[in-house]
């Protein structure tokens, strides 16, 4: 049974069952929880709410968080909540199957009610949705898309530190000697009440980043503010927020913001005080996730989208993502 889902306040009800149907999905990553989807659609739906839920025996086996809204060409079109800040996009199922029986749901409502585009970016090659089969009329384009840098972690710290090249490992060393230097080192993984401080601080330190260059930062915008504010909060009642702040000397260096799930561990986004570059804030709080991630027993650290060079350095290794266009050939006559 398959039924539709209009209202927040009716996917916010299903938030105990979405839970349970993500972290039996196949890739249960922080954007595609309920968490984050919950408080994207909050902070940014536009548009119509048109997302799928299906029942087996009563029970939830595939959410499929879909909307409708003007697309690039002002023509309307199909996506999935979570577009624009998410790295990943996917449905949530336990079935390959039953993701094909939503597909032909959806693409089916949106030719009667004359939607004949869909965009489907940030899809992982192992991702759900891009196995479905297409409802007859329906062609499909892929196109690369910005790769993530994926770092596979052992079961050790300390196999880890072999694993990395002698050039990092000396890099930590004189981080660390010259951050001590400076006074007392500190990490603090914030939690509780915390958090509030902690991501407010990120705020302020990726904003002065980028002022000095003259640019405003992804993070100033007051709805991504208070986004990330709603999924830090949910995150960390739910024990996936990893939000790490660096003091040295008494001194906020950096902040680092990111998650866990049963996917592994993320590094979402960063910010440094600029006043502390000289000290590598980012090189000792990325090393701090990545012990805390093989601690919790994480399989890989995520730097997620982006070919920034100093991923790489950790041993990354580029995960394929594609940007799914979908069309409707509405030219096209009757099959026979």
């Amino acid at each position: 049974m398959i039924d539709v889902i209009t209202r927040q306040e009716a996917m916010d009800a299903l938030a105990p069952q979405l839970r349970e149907l993500w972290l039996r999905s196949a890739n249960p990553t922080i954007f595609t929880s309920p968490e984050w989807i919950s408080a994207w659609w909050s902070c940014f739906g536009t548009g119509e709410l048109h997302a799928l839920v299906q029942r087996d025996d009563g029970a939830l086996v595939t959410f499929a968080p879909f909307f409708v809204h003007r697309g690039a060409s002002n023509e309307p079109e199909l996506t999935l909540i979570g577009i624009g800040n998410s790295d990943y996009l996917d449905v949530m199922a336990t079935s390959r199957h039953n993701v094909t029986a939503v597909m032909r749901e959806i693409l089916g409502w949106s030719v009667r009610h004359k939607i004949r585009r869909a965009e489907w970016p940030q899809l992982r090659a192992d991702a759900t949705l891009a196995e479905a089969e297409l409802p007859a009329g329906w062609g499909c384009t892929l196109h690369d898309s910005a790769p993530s840098p994926v770092v596979a972690l052992p079961w050790t710290d300390s196999a880890f530190d072999r694993q990395i090249s002698p050039k990092l490992r000396k890099n930590l060393r004189h981080a660390r000697r010259a951050a001590t230097a400076r006074g007392s080192v500190w990490f603090e993984h914030a939690s509780g009440e915390a958090v509030e401080h902690a991501i407010e601080t990120l705020f302020a330190l990726h904003a002065a980043r980028w002022r000095a260059t003259g640019q405003r930062g992804v993070l100033e915008d007051p709805a991504v503010q208070r986004f990330h504010h709603a999924v830090a909060r949910a995150a960390d009642a739910s024990g996936m927020l990893r939000l790490i702040r660096l003091s040295i000397g008494g001194e906020t260096a950096g902040v680092l913001y990111g998650f866990t799930t049963p996917a592994g561990a993320c590094y979402y986004i960063g910010g440094m005080n600029p006043a502390m570059a000289s000290l590598s804030p980012g090189v000792l709080l990325i090393r701090e996730a990545i012990h805390r991630a093989i601690d919790e027993g994480a399989v890989e650290f995520d730097f997620l989208a982006g070919r920034e060079v100093y991923k790489y350095r950790w041993g990354a290794r580029d995960r394929r993502i594609f940007h799914c266009r979908l069309r409707h050939h509405s030219n096209r006559g009757p099959s026979t």
